[in-house]
């Protein structure tokens, strides 16, 4: 008996287009249309399935990346640290991502429709990255340099702005990113106070345009609260001959000998060496956060002084 003879490739090809045929021969006998539409409908759902599946293909690369992203910024996105050059680094670090994200962002898959890109990813890179520069504008405002502080101040209020614009109207969706950025903006102004007697009311009415702002989308918050706060000691400081910023805006440090030790920042009379501290509810990523070493106010110390 002979044994049986394997089919050649190309007599297998032939043999597999014929099933194919038939089966699609068989499907478009049996679809209850008018025979000539039979056939064009068939082709526009293999089209689709086709499509469909090279969709989510992309799809799920696409989240894959996005996921990438924000993971990426989790690691680069630090809070503002006390220390001056720990900032800068960070701020380089930041923004280099911010430009990696931006480029990705002209590639071919987020051209795709119904897939999301990373603009999200981007906003919240930029505020973060404002939040730091708005640190390091302070840091320098009250350390009497003025050309550093106006040079990252404004730095600030460009980033929160341009984040906002990436994101569009105030939604739900977006309200935290909205709130830390008008937190952001309202304390650049008010640090702005401080820096030059120039153009001191129009960076006094901005900061009270943001704090108004920020009361009225942070009002089931503590932030709204912080936001009355801080709209009250605005009103004193305009209305005061020496009020605190006043006093910074026109101060000019001493030349010091350089033997003696360093004396450190300037504290204004009647005044502290910072504005009023955020309170707890603030975002962690902003930079004026609440001192730890104010438990003894809260109320979780008071229960254990009970008797």
């Amino acid at each position: 008996m002979k044994p049986e003879r394997k089919p050649k490739p190309e007599l297998k090809e032939e043999q597999e287009a014929d099933s194919l045929s038939s089966l699609l021969q068989a499907l478009v006998e049996k679809l209850p249309i008018a025979p000539e539409l039979r056939v064009p409908l068939v082709l526009v759902f293999l089209v689709v399935f086709v499509f469909a599946g090279v969709w989510y293909g992309l799809k799920d690369l696409n989240e894959s990346r996005n996921a990438a992203a924000w993971q990426e910024l989790f690691q680069v996105a630090v809070p503002p640290s006390s220390t001056l050059g720990d900032n800068s680094e960070n701020y380089e670090r930041l923004n280099e991502f911010i430009d990696e994200q931006k480029v990705a962002q002209s590639s071919l898959i987020y051209m795709v429709p119904m897939l999301s890109d990373n603009t999200n990813v981007i906003a919240w890179a930029t505020v973060k990255s404002a939040n730091l520069a708005l640190a390091m504008g302070i840091n320098s405002a009250y350390q009497a340099d003025k050309n550093e502080a106006k040079k990252q101040l404004e730095a600030a209020c460009k980033k929160y702005e341009e984040a906002r614009d990436l994101i569009g109207p105030t939604s739900k969706q977006h309200l935290e990113l909205h709130r830390e950025a008008i937190y952001g903006l309202a304390k650049a102004y008010e640090t702005r106070m401080a820096v030059a007697e120039r153009n001191r009311d129009e960076n006094h009415n901005a900061a009270v345009k943001y704090y108004e702002e920020l009361k009225t989308l942070a009002s089931e918050s503590a932030l709204a609260d912080f936001a009355t706060e801080r709209l009250t000691q605005l009103n004193d400081e305009q209305t005061a001959d020496d009020g605190f910023y006043s006093y910074l805006a026109t101060y000019k440090p001493e030349v010091m000998d350089p033997v003696l030790p360093d004396a450190g920042p300037v504290t204004p009379p009647d005044a502290t060496l910072t504005p009023e501290s955020t309170p707890e509810s603030t975002p962690e990523s902003t930079p004026e956060s609440t001192p730890e070493s104010t438990p003894e106010s809260t109320p979780e110390s008071t229960d254990d002084q009970a008797p």
